[in-house]
């Protein structure tokens, strides 16, 4: 997932993940508690 994530928006998969960890904690995304898979991006920006 954070591979296919971080190819999508570019960049390097260690970067797609401290924007998600951000996104996270500001409540911009959601992670599923059991499997920690981000559900959503909240963000105008994002791609469909």
């Amino acid at each position: 997932m954070l591979k296919t994530v971080a190819e999508h928006a570019g960049m390097h998969p260690s970067k797609a993940h401290r924007y998600l960890v951000s996104f996270c904690r500001n409540g911009l995304a959601e992670r599923d508690a059991g499997s920690g898979v981000t559900n959503s991006v909240r963000w105008p920006y994002a791609r469909a």
